[in-house]
């Protein structure tokens, strides 16, 4: 059902769509400016496979019918999609991490770029990152496995068509069960990240201990230890090839929840700002790492006003202003909110 900014309706489809849920994935929904409904859809060969087959799903605001437009992979795997609406340059932009074969490492940035007036593809690009970015934005091991362990967390759209794009090194062990990829991006669907209730703070991020009534998911899992580490930041241009690259320096973990880690990004002045904890002198501060539009990483000054005993949960951080972002918190085991603002 489409509606206008005057909550009336403008028209009404019902549209049978096949979906195989071992086999499809679906990325989010999304309309943009023009009412146009806007999706993408992934098939994999099995379960634990990356997608290799992908396509662009678009309807019409006036039309009854999906419009599927594949898309051609070269024989690459993808891994978790990311679809981002630019109206400013109308464009869809299809971002995902990709690899050259099964079982095979990150090899680098998938991107595409969708025209919505011509209804095409304006460029395609598997952009392969170097040696220099992955000695950088590796936390152990080598080179080649240096970007296995990061997830496409945001992507930030600027005037002239490129944009910025963020990962993050994450991974999880829980006693008995080793960190695998291939069972968190697709496995049994409480645990993937395709599902909305995983990426829904309502669902699981305000329980104490990552499970219902804070006892751990199963309880067959054990103990579940999570892991966030360095941040990689990469300006890309239009047609999706990096311009610069920086990575933030980070290193958190907790156990039995992740609410507290992670990070949350703040647009102002030019800037855009990582906000998460760091532990110092054994207590979590909320710090401060900005980085230009040229890519120079600034670690500012710690947060004034920051009462102790409030535990901030940045992941789930919202920019309401130019220059104020509220930040949900614990404090003796009520929910609040903090107001961050930035001269």
């Amino acid at each position: 059902m489409l509606f206008n900014d005057s909550l009336q309706l403008q028209h009404e489809s019902r549209i049978q769509t096949d979906f195989d849920d071992k086999k499809d994935m679906f990325s989010d929904f999304f309309v943009d400016n023009n009412g146009n409904f806007v999706f993408t859809k992934g098939n994999k060969s099995s379960t634990k496979d990356f997608i290799q087959d992908l396509s662009l799903i678009t309807k019409q605001p006036l039309e009854d019918t999906f419009r599927l437009n594949t898309l051609n992979l070269s024989g690459n795997l993808l891994d978790e999609i990311k679809l981002k609406i630019d109206n400013l340059n109308q464009h869809y932009i299809i971002n995902s991490l990709f690899y050259t074969k099964r079982r095979g490492n990150v090899e680098g940035i998938y991107t595409a770029v969708w025209d919505i007036n011509n209804k095409n593809v304006i460029s395609q690009l598997f952009q392969n990152l170097g040696d220099s970015v992955r000695s950088v934005a590796k936390t152990n091991g080598n080179n080649k496995t240096a970007l296995n362990d990061y997830f496409i967390r945001d992507i930030i759209l600027k005037k002239d068509g490129g944009f910025i794009l963020t990962a993050e090194d994450f991974y999880s062990q829980s006693r008995g069960t080793p960190w695998n990829r291939y069972d968190y991006l697709y496995g049994y669907p409480s645990f993937s990240p395709y599902n909305y209730y995983m990426y829904s703070p309502y669902s699981y991020g305000y329980y104490p201990y990552g499970g219902f009534g804070g006892y751990p998911f199963y309880n067959s899992m054990g103990e579940q230890r999570y892991y966030y580490n360095n941040i990689l930041v990469l300006s890309m241009d239009r047609t999706g090839k990096p311009d610069w690259a920086s990575v933030i320096q980070k290193s958190q973990y907790d156990d039995q929840t992740d609410n507290f880690l992670s990070y949350v990004i703040m647009l102002t002045g030019g800037q855009m700002h990582f906000l998460f904890n760091m532990l110092e002198r054994r207590t979590q501060l909320l710090t401060d790492q900005s980085v230009s539009g040229t890519g120079k990483i600034t670690r500012n000054p710690p947060l004034k006003g920051l009462d102790r005993g409030y535990q901030f949960m940045p992941r789930y951080g919202k920019q309401v202003s130019a220059s104020q972002i509220i930040i949900p918190c614990i404090y003796r085991n009520y929910i609040c909110f903090a107001k961050v603002e930035f001269p």
